[in-house]
């Protein structure tokens, strides 16, 4: 089994295995028709034409009925090989069913699940709904068929094909988790910022802007004031007793 153009088909296929066994018949009845008589051999003196004995196939009425009964065989031939591969066949259809995984790339997989949501906004339902189909496909493909199924005609190695589905899968899956992980972290981001907000203007109230300039101004022109206002000290003291130690001396 194997994978044409997203989906899954029996490699060689129904018509191919016909074909080989057609073939063959086709080639015996150019061998038989290609088996001439002796008479030209035997009586060389004569003048005498190649004579084929058997000329089925080359639409003679002298081996219509010979040419019958090759096309009877060629359609009971494909008769039953048509019989036989009904069971891979059926088998190739159940693989078919989880050909929706094989259709798209995981990129467009995600971009046609966010536009399918409501509002295009993917909801915890929704990731809900489709993590579930996810892990319902991947039991189902689990316990699909064997290895290798073994029927009349064929045997079917469905190995390549359920390893291709339960990659897809996979890889959705994982597609699915990091889209749902990073759309978590932008709600929390945002309750974060808003949280912050909130509790910055709950303890640290803004203050009006011309009132502080004003206070601000108010305080510092009535502490200069203060500083004019307040006794100085003289040195004349100092000066006196120095005058006194000179008259002393």
């Amino acid at each position: 089994m194997a994978i044409n153009e997203g989906r899954l088909v029996l490699e060689p296929s129904v018509e191919d295995i016909q074909g080989v066994f057609i073939q063959s018949i086709d080639k015996m009845v150019a061998a038989f028709r290609s088996i001439l008589s002796v008479d030209k051999e035997a009586m060389s003196l004569l003048t005498l034409e190649a004579r084929v004995i058997l000329n089925i196939g080359a639409g003679d009425p002298l081996y219509s009925d010979l040419d019958l009964a090759v096309k009877q065989m060629k359609t009971r031939i494909n008769q039953k090989i048509a019989a036989a591969m009904k069971g891979p066949l059926q088998l190739c259809k159940m693989y078919n069913e989880f050909a929706w995984l094989l259709e798209e790339d995981l990129e467009d997989y995600l971009d046609n699940f966010v536009a399918g949501c409501e509002n295009s906004t993917p909801t915890r339902v929704d990731f809900q709904e489709e993590f579930a189909k996810l892990a319902t496909a991947k039991k189902q493909i689990q316990h699909l068929s064997f290895r290798h199924e073994t029927f009349e005609l064929a045997r079917v190695d469905t190995a390549d094909a359920h390893h291709s589905l339960m990659t897809r899968l996979e890889e959705r899956h994982d597609g699915l988790g990091n889209l749902l992980a990073t759309q978590v972290s932008h709600i929390w981001v945002d309750a974060f910022m808003t949280h912050t907000f909130i509790h910055s203007r709950h303890f640290f109230p803004p203050r009006p802007a011309n009132k502080t300039s004003r206070s601000s101004g108010a305080t510092l022109r009535s502490w200069n004031a203060s500083r004019s206002n307040r006794p100085t000290k003289s040195n004349s003291p100092t000066c006196a007793i120095s005058s006194k130690s000179r008259r002393k001396r």
